[in-house]
């Protein structure tokens, strides 16, 4: 069986395409205005304003040129070169040419002069100035040479004054598309026309000089002024034999003009453009109706990606753009379609059905949003928003004001230009408003790509402090452009991160270790030292047992104290230890430390210097941990000090903190780091020939941090220095 479906389907797209254009070709022609029939000479621009044009040129020479006598002139003209000659000057032989560059009377090379509406330009210009200067061209060959100021400007003005008179008088002679009739009313008689009798012809149509399309200035003023001030009555006909090409086809354009825009016009076509959609639209309806919903959803699913900037921009420039062309319809359809302008109809037709797709769009859109405002959050301004928000709270923990400023200005440089761009694309021609939209979005573009260099370029400076100061925390990927840095040092970051977690994950590997060893030995030693101790309560005579039972016995102690502090370090680093803070006088805990030592500092021969305020200190910790540190510290002096040294205990109140200092002299050279003695197993007598586990200073840290303090050390020679500080809680 063949598969219908994919033409099925394909052919209720087309008869929707054919839907969606009958309904833009209906809302088009429905715009169209009737054209009034006011004429050929009016209703066509190129007609027109060659009627001005020959008005302008029988104003100069019926009116300006009045009282010009050309041979005379050209008599004066050439007895001033001669006299020019005679008192050294140079003979000037001046090239007369007509309005469209042909040389006149000269062999002089022909000049190009552009095209006609320049040449018109250029007559028009040059003429101002003569007349300007020479009100009256007739006095220029009135005076007699001796009494020229000035012969040669004489001259130059006498040649444009001549030349002008010739250029309007051939072009007259040469007029045959236009007739015109001048009448003088003050003579009774006809002065000039270019037809045998302008009121039995067949014409198109004529024009009076009182017509407003002679209200331009011209000459100092109005064109049809200067005809009434002399009295004349000038009538300007559009013959119907023997016109040019160029004439003829300008008329049959025009009443082109007139039948396209009587059919456009009429109120049938739009009801019959209409008629056509609305049956078709039942026949899918009742037909296709699911092929229908698929193709609004993919149409809609593409409007839906767009901004919604864009959206909102575009809805308002086409409703306020077709309302003020429903105020002031024009005829601009008819001139398309009466020149035969394809490309500017589809592009009419194209552009009202893509408004036509936006404006539904955009109420359904609309609609959407009432009943689900939480949408708004798939747009994608709400993910510029929250990209923009985010990149402001990372400039500001950078301490970026610079960024933090630009990014405002990035805001206010996007916004400021829609309120213009709004207003000027409603008032602008279709095109015109595609393009400043096109030019609003590349604006916009390049705003983009800016923020977007910059501000990755600030986190990713940012992140590499934070990652330099040991915060590796996980740096969100970034998409888009210029994100590739920032997600290369992610995949460091995770590379450090990965390494740190397996360091961390070993290290409490090792604690565990150390902790299940501790447990499992602490259970045998203790039936050990219970055993050493029944030996020791037997009488036994043999001196050299008792030495053996004594040796194994203190070495069993300091195989417990050992297996005690591995565990508490193991607690303290694995976080298993609990503090059981209280308010307590750190002042009087040091004094007990101290007298429970009394003895071994007796027997140690080292003399101890100590100064302890005489009030309590209160400070809240855990008494029996804090006892720890100081013991430890104490029992350091008493083991690391050579006999006959002294050992100095100070301690400092501030305002928040508590400051305890411990000195003593080393009784073995100090040539490492003092940082190194924090570290586990780490012993300042490097030979261990002296008791002690290298755990007490990296405890004592471990459990002073615990308090929220520091434990520092400082060595100076063979001065060992630790110093306590203890901070105050409210």
């Amino acid at each position: 069986m063949l598969d219908t479906r994919s033409p099925n389907k394909l052919s209720a797209y087309f008869t929707i395409v054919v839907i969606w254009l009958c309904m833009a070709c209906g809302f088009v022609v429905s715009l169209e205005s009737v054209m009034p029939n006011n004429g050929y000479i009016h209703d066509n621009a190129a007609i027109r304003d060659s009627v001005v044009r020959l008005a302008k040129n029988m104003q100069r020479y019926y009116i300006y040129y009045k009282n010009f006598d050309e041979d005379a002139a050209v008599d004066y003209l050439n007895g001033l070169n001669n006299y020019i000659a005679r008192e050294g000057g140079t003979a000037q032989n001046t090239p007369v040419v007509d309005i469209f560059g042909r040389e006149v009377e000269s062999d002089a090379d022909y000049v190009d002069r552009g095209d006609v509406k320049t040449q018109i330009n250029e007559e028009n210009e040059n003429f101002s100035l003569l007349s300007a200067k020479v009100p009256y061209p007739e006095e220029l060959y009135s005076a007699d040479y001796s009494e020229l100021e000035d012969p040669s400007e004489r001259r130059k003005l006498l040649s444009e004054a001549l030349e002008n008179y010739r250029n309007v008088e051939n072009y007259l002679s040469a007029m045959h598309d236009l007739h015109f009739y001048l009448y003088d009313k003050r003579m009774g008689i006809c002065i000039a026309t270019n037809t045998e009798d302008i009121f039995d012809e067949k014409y198109y149509d004529y024009v009076e000089m009182s017509d407003n399309i002679f209200d331009e200035a011209f000459n100092g003023e109005a064109l049809n002024l200067s005809f009434a001030k002399q009295n004349y009555i000038c009538l300007i006909s559009l013959p119907v034999a023997g016109l040019s090409q160029s004439m003829t086809d300008e008329i049959n354009y025009t009443y082109r003009l007139y039948t396209v825009n009587k059919v456009i016009s009429s109120m049938y076509l739009p009801v019959i453009f209409y008629v056509t959609g609305i049956i078709l639209l039942l026949y899918i309806l009742l037909n296709k109706r699911s092929e229908l919903v698929s193709f609004r959803e993919r149409i809609f699913g593409y409007y839906m990606q767009l901004p919604l900037t864009l959206k909102i921009i575009s809805f308002i420039i086409i409703v306020m753009y077709f309302y003020r062309r429903m105020l002031y319809r024009n005829y601009t359809l008819s001139y398309l379609a009466a020149s035969v302008n394809i490309t500017g109809i589809a592009f009419r037709v194209l552009s009202a059905a893509a408004a036509f797709v936006i404006v539904i769009m955009g109420f359904e859109h609309v609609i959407k949003y009432f009943r689900r405002i939480l949408c708004l959050n798939d747009e994608p301004e709400a993910r510029l928003a929250e990209s923009f928000l985010r990149d402001m709270s990372i400039a500001a923990k950078a301490n970026e004001q610079l960024v933090m400023c630009f990014n405002v200005i990035i805001i206010v440089m996007w916004i400021l230009p829609l309120f213009p761009l709004v207003l000027y694309a409603s008032n602008a021609p279709a095109i015109n408003a595609v393009f400043a939209l096109c030019i609003y979005c590349l604006y916009c573009l390049v705003l983009w790509i800016v923020f977007k260099y910059i501000n990755n370029t600030s986190k990713l400076k940012y992140y590499i402090r934070e990652m330099a100061n040991g915060n590796i925390s996980v740096i969100p990927e970034e998409k888009g452009a210029f994100s590739k840095p920032i997600n290369n040092l992610n995949h460091v970051n995770e590379g450090l991160r990965a390494n740190l977690e397996e360091m961390i994950k070993s290290e409490r590997l090792k604690t565990e270790l150390i902790t299940n060893v501790s447990h499992d030995l602490k259970t045998p030693l203790t039936s050990i030292i219970n055993y050493l101790a029944l030996l020791k309560a037997l009488d036994i005579k043999d001196e050299q047992a008792k030495e053996y039972i004594d040796i194994a016995n203190d070495k069993a102690k300091r195989l417990n104290v050992l297996i005690q502090d591995l565990f508490e370090a193991s607690k303290l680093n694995s976080g298993q230890m609990k503090l059981e803070k209280m308010p307590s006088d750190v002042v009087s805990l040091l004094r007990q430390t101290l007298g429970e030592l009394d003895y071994k500092i007796t027997q140690s021969g080292i003399e101890f210097r100590v100064e302890l305020p005489e009030h309590p200190i209160i400070i809240n910790m855990d008494g029996q941990r804090m006892w720890r540190v100081f013991d430890n510290l104490l029992t350091n002096i008493l083991k690391y000090s050579p006999k006959g040294t002294r050992g100095y205990i100070n301690l400092q109140e501030f305002e928040e903190k508590v400051v305890i200092t411990f000195k003593n002299i080393s009784n073995y050279p100090l040539d490492f780091n003092g940082a190194e003695l924090f570290e586990r197993f780490k012993r300042g007598d490097v030979s261990r020939s002296t008791d002690g586990s290298g755990l007490g200073l990296s405890i004592a840290k471990s459990i002073v941090e615990l308090h929220g303090g520091t434990l520092e050390i400082v060595i100076d020679g063979d001065l060992f220095k630790t110093i306590v500080t203890l901070y105050k809680e409210e």
